[in-house]
């Protein structure tokens, strides 16, 4: 015995298998998505790698933060220094740790492209964040059709990195195998972990920063 089916249940079936086959429907489909807005990974005005299982001294050559996955459109940090006051362009300052070892480069040359090599000077433990380098967007300068202006009125930045270049010493005992991006929580008042890049070999990598951090 055949079941009988109701005519607005066909209707329905061939409708949904017309737009399953249609090229039109696909075509709108993928129109849709491409229209919804990108999801948007986590903002702060502090983000910052902490190295770890270092044997001598953690030694960073360079690091680029990037808006994108890829680490194609770099996100500026120029660093403030102390002497450039005189109209220079900054876009806040580089962090470090630890504070109580001097050493001869400053934080900022890890975000400048002058050969410098920024150190921590001491070895760095496998757990902990007694080792770290980051940026801090925090200026005064505003964009204008010209160039840039002081305002002489502190205005925080706030950034979402999907990538960073790290680039640090290649040298045993020199670079960190294991490194933890971090962010600054306003609302927590502390800093949050977010993503942890193990296996590291020392030299150059892309460390992806994925939109959600890790689970707590």
């Amino acid at each position: 015995m055949t079941a009988m089916r109701s005519p607005g249940r066909v209707r329905l079936q061939r409708r949904v298998t017309a737009m399953r086959c249609s090229p039109h429907s696909l075509r709108a489909v993928a129109l849709a998505l491409m229209a919804l807005p990108a999801a948007a990974g986590v903002e702060s005005d502090r983000w910052r790698l902490v190295g770890r299982n270092v044997g001598s001294s953690w030694v960073v050559n360079n690091i680029n933060f990037y808006s994108d996955s890829q680490c194609t459109t770099a996100i500026q940090a120029r660093p403030f220094r102390s002497l450039q006051g005189n109209g220079l362009r900054y876009d806040g300052s580089a962090i470090s740790g630890p504070k109580h070892v001097r050493t001869s480069a400053a934080p900022a040359d890890a975000f400048e492209a002058n050969a410098v090599a920024w150190e921590t000077g001491v070895p760095c433990p496998s757990t902990g964040d007694s080792c770290f380098i980051g940026f801090q967007w925090l200026t005064d300068q505003v964009d204008t059709a010209g160039g840039f202006a002081t305002v002489g009125i502190l205005q925080r930045g706030s950034e979402a990195p999907q990538c960073v270049a790290l680039d640090q010493s290649s040298e045993a005992n020199r670079f960190a195998s294991s490194v933890m991006v971090q962010y600054w929580s306003s609302s927590a008042r502390a800093w949050q972990d977010h993503t942890e890049m193990s296996g590291l070999t020392g030299g150059a990598a892309q460390l992806r920063i994925p939109e959600v951090p890790l689970a707590r």
